[in-house]
């Protein structure tokens, strides 16, 4: 056999058991033509680099008979560097993981992940996902998915890094979550963001729990100093109730006040 960067793990729990196998593959060789890998460093060291793959492949195979029961796919672009010439910062552009869990028996898949991504630039962070638990069928317990958006701007830093300096000024949230009974949806855009106050300006806030619904908006702080945050975001509820998310948190959450000057 020739040299390879593969992994493999055998294992098994008790002698009598098939064996198990976990693969690592670095470069994604064992799924077709192998991936290029890069070279990285830190903003901050130029001395040192490290390896990292831009398509790496992961599988679990219980009982090692040829059937994997979860596999899961990492991409990965990396941002250049302009202090060595033909490599990489340990600062990613993208990112994105997709695999799924099946149960060792066959009869359910544990995890489905569709999508987990991370893009960056110097205008634009961005974080979304798309996950299912205890799937079977067209159905699931627990299924995810959203997104988390910020924009901003950023001052290249050592090396051509941008997440060091990067300054945010707004994004927008989108979160949905639902089990087989239930379903909750959470989404505000943020119109802007005072970082040397810590005041995030929200609006079109919508919290949706089943059919209840509650809407949102304002500025969300802690002006006071009581360490529970919200005096200034305003929470409506059915039949034209308000309330501040700081009084919500305390009166409903049990958050608890404190003395900080």
């Amino acid at each position: 056999m020739g040299p390879s960067d593969d992994l493999e793990l055998r294992f098994k729990q008790q002698t009598t058991d098939p064996w198990n196998k976990a693969l690592a593959d670095w470069d994604a060789s064992t799924k077709g033509t192998p991936s290029p890998t890069v070279e990285t460093h830190q903003p901050w060291d130029t001395q040192n680099t490290q390896e990292m793959p831009t398509k790496a492949f992961f599988a679990v195979d219980f009982g090692e008979n040829g059937s994997n029961e979860g596999e899961a796919t990492f991409t990965a672009s990396w941002r250049p560097s302009t202090c060595l010439s033909g490599k990489y910062l340990l600062e990613p552009v993208s990112l994105t993981l997709k695999g799924f869990l099946d149960h060792p028996n066959g009869s359910q898949r544990l995890a489905d992940l569709t999508n987990l991504s991370v893009t960056t630039s110097a205008t634009r962070l961005a974080l979304e996902w798309n996950l299912s638990l205890l799937a079977q069928g067209n159905n699931s317990a627990l299924h995810t998915e959203g997104q988390v958006v910020v924009n901003g701007s950023s001052t290249p830093g050592a090396c051509g890094n941008l997440l060091e300096n990067f300054n945010a000024s707004s994004g927008e949230v989108s979160v949905d979550l639902s089990t087989r009974n239930s379903s909750l949806h959470l989404g505000f855009q943020v119109t802007q963001v005072e970082e040397n106050t810590g005041r995030i300006h929200i609006q079109n806030g919508l919290l949706r729990v089943d059919s209840k619904v509650v809407t949102f908006e304002g500025i969300l702080d802690d002006q006071n100093h009581n360490c529970v945050p919200g005096e200034n975001l305003t929470l409506h509820f059915a039949g034209d109730q308000t309330m501040s998310l700081e009084d919500f948190l305390i009166q409903h959450m049990g958050a608890q006040p404190c003395n900080q000057p």
